[in-house]
């Protein structure tokens, strides 16, 4: 999903649509990615046992998750 938004003519030829990576509508790849959110999320806040490198991970993939589901700009999720 970075890769098409990033504007590349080598991925622009490869993915031709909008449509993220191997999804067919966009809201289904935005449904994956918040369930990716709340899972990063609910492991950040929950597991109280993890070194501060696996908090920072985990706070890094929500806010990654986060930014592919603005670019990817749908409605549904």
């Amino acid at each position: 999903m970075l890769l098409q938004w990033s504007g590349i003519e080598f991925i622009l030829y490869c993915f031709p649509t909008t449509n993220a990576v191997v999804f067919n509508n966009s809201n289904h790849f935005g449904y994956v990615l918040c369930i990716g959110i709340a899972i990063a999320a609910g492991a950040f806040t929950c597991d109280k046992d993890s070194s501060k490198l696996y908090k920072t991970v985990f706070l890094l993939l929500v806010a990654l998750f986060t930014f592919v589901l603005l670019i990817n700009a749908t409605f549904g999720a």
